[in-house]
């Protein structure tokens, strides 16, 4: 080895250790925001599909015989079923909960009617809940980020069939 060569690895002894500790902290917070990110669209995709199996139903199911829709008690109970537990029927109130983070609270059943067209509508409101919970500490100990606040919002409304 040649003298220069020498004494400039000895001058860069440590550098591999910095870098590292440098680059794992930000990779780690790469994966992390993007594993939350893709749970974010996982649970606003199980929401989507589970609104719209109910909506379906209800739309099939809510007209009465004079043609006019009827939404009625068990009409709505059947449908916050099959949205929560994907299930129609509760006799024994024992079933898993297909989405667990939905409450029959969370879901607002309505109908219009536009033109002469009768609509049948769903709106599921629930608070979504990250994996770092509701906040972020921030490094300089302030206050931290606050994600509390994050609502996952799915509202569809289908023509009743006659």
């Amino acid at each position: 080895m040649s003298r220069n060569t020498a004494s400039s690895l000895k001058y860069q002894r440590g550098t591999a250790a910095v870098e590292m500790a440098i680059g794992v902290p930000l990779l780690v917070l790469l994966l992390l925001v993007s594993a939350e990110f893709g749970r974010l669209f996982n649970h606003y995709n199980e929401l989507e599909k589970s609104v719209r199996t109910g909506v379906r139903y209800l739309s099939e199911n809510s007209l009465s015989t004079s043609g006019s829709i009827q939404i009625t008690g068990e009409n709505q109970e059947r449908t916050r079923n099959l949205i929560i537990y994907s299930y129609i029927d509760d006799d024994d109130g024992t079933h898993k909960k297909f989405i667990d983070y939905i409450d029959p609270d969370d879901i607002t059943i309505t109908s219009t009617n536009i033109d002469g067209d009768d609509y049948v509508n769903v709106t599921v409101t629930v608070d979504y809940v990250t994996l770092f919970g509701t906040v972020i500490p921030k490094l300089d100990f302030g206050s931290g980020i606050d994600l509390s606040n994050i609502t996952l919002t799915s509202s569809i409304s289908m023509r009743a069939l006659h």
